[in-house]
């Protein structure tokens, strides 16, 4: 067991409490409840903050679900294993459902008759809200009966994502698809490979009118070749890659386009320096001004040329960053002082620079 510190509002301040949880229920929690550094150092003395989860601003629904997820994971009611379960009274009042008043399989068929489930998706279903409503019943007995009178078909159910996922509702590539099928589905691989084949033409032509309809009114039908804007390519391109599309089905979409990056034509001849001058008072180190300003469209070597500044302006920027921070004390183990590097790097200082500011006093 590991302890983590939730972050609970109140009317006049924030107050923190402790709750036990399990490590794999943190391993899959944490990514999404993390607290931000702002609420963190709002921490008083002896509380964690590397590990603090905030639902400052997740009432409601959001809420519920957080304590539901616990619940579910530790097969437990989740106020049960609060410390201080005062301030959690409405919310454990708000876990709890009632129970049903129609049998199970009727409640089955009301969410049948809005789309199709698997029988994997529908066991848990009745799981989870069995769990809510503190009642017992036999899962795989009422799914088996469904499944038994054709009522829940994994077949149809694969046929119906298909054509929602190809269509005009929430695009998805082979891939994508096929994770969506198998972890949330619970569909076997070998029954998946059977309904989608990623070298199937089909894939290649979503991929392919996704882009075109992206790019309407860009494209030229006559020219081998179109001028897009490099950001708006390299965009696209992530956005078929996190659709699930395989690297030979984006190759296709994309060909034909060209990226080009935009000149920069301000006819302001300070436009430059002004930029240089905000970025700097953003804290940023040389090398972020350069890749940030070559994006905008300004040339490379007239940025280089204005940023030919005396070593000693870029390591007081870096002493100035690292305080602001970390404080102005130096780091005293290997690890603190890597993680420093590490912010400073981030923020595109040159290593020379870096290592300066360590050994200012």
């Amino acid at each position: 067991m590991v302890q983590v510190d939730i972050n609970v509002p109140n009317s006049k301040h924030c107050s923190f409490y402790r709750i036990n949880v399990s490590c794999q229920v943190l391993s899959t929690m944490t990514a999404f409840y993390l607290a931000p550094p702002r609420v963190r150092n709002m921490a008083p003395q002896g509380v964690d903050r590397s590990m603090m989860i905030d639902i400052t601003r997740r009432r409601g629904f959001l809420c519920r679900l957080l304590f539901h997820q616990l619940s579910v994971s530790l097969g437990t009611r989740a106020s049960a294993w609060i410390t201080t379960t005062k301030p959690f009274a409405s919310l454990s009042l708000m876990m709890k459902r009632k129970p049903l008043k129609i049998s199970w399989r009727a409640w089955c068929l009301s969410k049948l008759g809005k789309r199709d489930f698997s029988a994997h998706e529908m066991r848990q279903m009745i799981v989870n809200r069995a769990a809510e409503s503190e009642q017992a019943v036999n899962a795989d007995a009422v799914v088996d009966e469904l499944v038994g009178q054709g009522i829940i078909d994994d077949t149809r159910y694969i046929e119906s994502q298909i054509g929602m996922h190809t269509g005009t509702f929430g695009l998805k590539g082979p891939k994508e698809l096929e994770k969506k099928l198998r972890i949330k589905g619970g569909i076997p691989t070998e029954m998946i490979a059977e309904y989608i084949n990623p070298e199937d033409p089909k894939w290649y032509s979503l991929a392919r009118d996704f882009c075109l309809n992206a790019l309407s009114g860009k494209a030229d039908p006559i020219a081998s070749t179109t001028d897009i804007p490099e950001k708006q390519y390299f965009k696209l391109k992530s956005s078929l890659y996190r659709k699930g599309f395989t690297q030979s089905q984006i190759e296709f979409a994309l060909e034909g386009f060209k990226p080009t990056r935009e000149i920069h034509t301000d006819d302001n001849p300070g436009a430059l320096q002004r930029w240089i001058e905000k970025r700097m008072n953003d804290g940023r180190g040389p090398y972020d001004i350069l890749a940030f300003l070559k994006q905008k469209g300004f040339d490379g070597k007239e940025i280089q040329k204005q940023l030919q500044f005396p070593d000693e302006v870029w390591i007081e920027l870096a002493v100035k960053e690292r305080e602001k921070r970390f404080g102005q004390g130096i780091p005293k183990t290997a690890k603190e002082k890597r993680k420093q590097i590490d912010f400073l790097q981030r923020r595109g200082f040159l290593f020379e620079h870096i290592n300066a500011a360590f050994n200012k006093r």
